[in-house]
């Protein structure tokens, strides 16, 4: 995914719209089960003067497998964009400022993205928002039984008789005690 700038390289003010409809090639973190998924970018890049300002909304639908059932299911996301760029000369964050913002120092570049040319490339930062837009826990829905640990059987498939025991093997020699005073 890649803005061209150049209607607005030097006019500061100006923005250019732009939309993606496009599939971010598989692996990236997260979704493994995935070989492309179709990403929607719709935003803005505006030119602030010092840098760009790129803002919109992603959106991508991906198949995951759920982390307690290990079925795969499709997964919506959604994340608003907020992204800063710079132009660097060798594309680098160790490279010196551009012309618009002399005597500025290394920390204060390291709150930009940074690209070369005309074109900003938006994939790494679609890329780290997905990951970001990943709930903490895959699951196909709420109620999701998962896998038996006996017998292995899908739970929310086939109902199992194996009887689980939820002790915690490294406490084992404390249930033996209670059992010997019973």
């Amino acid at each position: 995914m890649r803005v061209h700038i150049g209607k607005i390289k030097g006019k500061r003010g100006a923005y250019e719209d732009f939309s993606f409809h496009e599939a971010l090639p598989a692996p990236w973190e997260g979704v493994e089960a995935s070989r492309d998924v179709p990403v929607e970018f719709v935003g803005r890049v505006t030119n602030t003067g010092k840098g760009y300002h790129v803002e919109g909304v992603l959106r991508a639908v991906a198949t995951v497998p759920c982390d307690r059932c290990l079925e795969p299911f499709r997964l919506e996301m959604a994340s608003q964009v907020a992204e800063e760029f710079r132009s660097a000369p060798y594309g680098t964050r160790d490279s010196t400022p551009d012309q618009e913002s002399p005597g500025e120092d290394q920390d204060a570049l390291d709150d930009w993205n940074v690209f070369q040319g005309d074109t900003i490339s938006l994939d790494d930062v679609v890329r780290e928002h997905l990951v970001l837009a990943l709930p903490p826990k895959l699951l196909c829905h709420a109620a999701c039984k998962g896998i038996c640990p006996k017998c292995g059987q899908n739970r929310n498939q086939v109902a199992c008789d194996c009887m689980v025991d939820d002790v915690d093997p490294r406490l084992s020699a404390l249930m033996d005690l209670l059992k010997k005073d019973q």
